[in-house]
């Protein structure tokens, strides 16, 4: 519960759209986390974390930049 609650803090900062600003932040801050803590020990070379969000509405997926 923390975490979300550091994500909404970090969101309101922003302007525009509340909930989605929620969700692209929590996406990246995701990221970030697994970038900083998963050990992928020879593949760690090939492997690249990148940000996007499914719009289960469209079925798009947007890619976030970074």
């Amino acid at each position: 519960m923390r975490d979300i609650q550091l994500v909404v803090q970090a969101a309101r900062e922003k302007p525009g759209d509340a909930l989605g600003n929620t969700i692209e932040e929590n996406v990246r801050q995701v990221a970030a986390m697994i970038r900083r803590e998963a050990s992928f020990g020879d593949l760690a070379k090939k492997v690249r974390v990148v940000t996007a969000i499914y719009d289960p509405d469209t079925g798009r997926v947007g890619w976030l930049k970074e």
